[in-house]
């Protein structure tokens, strides 16, 4: 009869478990909206200073992304939830400061992809898939925006050595430069 009782207490708990859960939003019924989700930008970024590439070996620098959702009059909409995933063809790759976060006043969302020191995943050129990230922001199933960018596994591999910033710097010229400007005159 013990035993019973326990089976009947653990039935309970297991059916309530799911009705305690600590995520309290309510899922949203999108099929009716008519809205778009588009990519605003999406930047290298290295201490918030904007840099040409994202860079593996570099782990400060993240990239930043930026979606809007409009409705069909292009007015921002605001309050609606916008996840987020990252994928190298079909794989996951990377991850973000934040998984999902809702649009602000302006219709806005922003976040960081971190490529979290994995090998680098860059497009190669004639492939009939993209090889690069593919960064998917999604509001529903049918309004999804993406980002696809390079992580280059180093400094390297974005500018061989000899070239660039980097690498080898031009000579210095011997030239000289000259200009004249004409004297000012004051009070004519």
């Amino acid at each position: 009869m013990k035993n019973l009782w326990k089976l009947i207490n653990v039935i309970i708990i297991v059916a309530l478990l799911p009705q305690l859960s600590c995520d309290d939003r309510e899922p949203e019924d999108t099929a009716d909206d008519s809205y778009t989700l588009s990519l605003v930008f999406a930047n290298p970024v290295f201490n918030s200073v904007i840099v040409g590439e994202d860079v593996v070996d570099q782990p400060n620098i993240k990239t930043h992304l930026q979606f809007k959702l409009q409705d069909e009059t292009n007015k921002p909409v605001s309050d609606k939830l916008i996840s987020f995933s990252a994928k190298q063809l079909s794989s996951s790759y990377g991850s973000f400061d934040i998984n999902s976060i809702v649009t602000n006043e302006d219709g806005i969302v922003e976040v960081y992809y971190i490529d979290g020191g994995e090998t680098g995943a860059v497009d190669i050129p004639g492939t009939p898939e993209f090889d690069g990230v593919t960064v998917t922001a999604k509001y529903s199933e049918s309004i999804k925006a993406t980002a696809q960018f390079n992580v280059y596994a180093s400094l390297d591999d974005v500018w061989p050595s000899g070239y660039g910033c980097l690498g080898q710097m031009p000579r210095r010229s011997n030239r000289t430069i000259s200009a004249r400007f004409p004297k000012h005159r004051s009070g004519s």
